[in-house]
This record gives structure tokens, sequence and C-alpha cells, in this order.
């Protein structure tokens, strides 16, 4: 029922020492052909992308992450829900 074939996101990352980035996210849902990406039954897809490849979290500590939609329109339907899952990357020399 989505009208439209991406997302586009505002991710807020604080770090530890307080400092805020603003990252400004295009989320693709779908390929050009149309065809949806993720899979799921019903009305709940699961669809998984990164999203930032570099060294982002190099302190200890707290971070803090807010994630926001940021299309135009004010309410986004038939999205439920945005979850963030953090990986550690193997180093590339």
């Amino acid at each position: 029922d989505y009208l439209y074939s991406n997302v586009h996101l505002k991710m807020t990352v604080t770090d530890p020492d307080g400092t805020s980035t603003i990252y400004k996210l295009p989320i693709p849902l779908a390929e050009k052909s149309g065809k949806w990406l993720g899979s799921g039954l019903g009305d709940v897809i699961t669809y998984q992308t990164p999203i930032l490849h570099r060294k982002l979290l190099d302190k200890k500590g707290v971070y803090k992450v807010e994630i926001a939609q940021d299309m135009r329109l004010e309410t986004l339907m038939s999205i439920k829900s945005v979850g963030l899952k953090v990986e550690q990357q193997e180093e590339i020399y």
C-alpha cells in the first residue's frame, strides 16, 4: 500500500562527548522495475540495508541515535516502524 519506491530518513547520532551529527539517508524500497525489496508475509515486510559504511562509533561510551522520516508528507501511510541494527565490520586493509 506504500505509494513510493523509497523513503528518506534523517538520523541524528550523538556521541558520548555530546557532539551530534545529522545524516540524510535515502533508502530504496523497490528496484527500478517496480519489484519490492525485502521479504515477508501480508503487510509485514522486513528489509535490511547498510546505511553508513565508515567507522562511526569510534569512542567508548553511550551513543544516542534518533531516526525520523524526512519526506515531504507529515505522515507516511503503511510504514509502521523502523529499526536499527549496529554491527562491527571487518577491517579492510
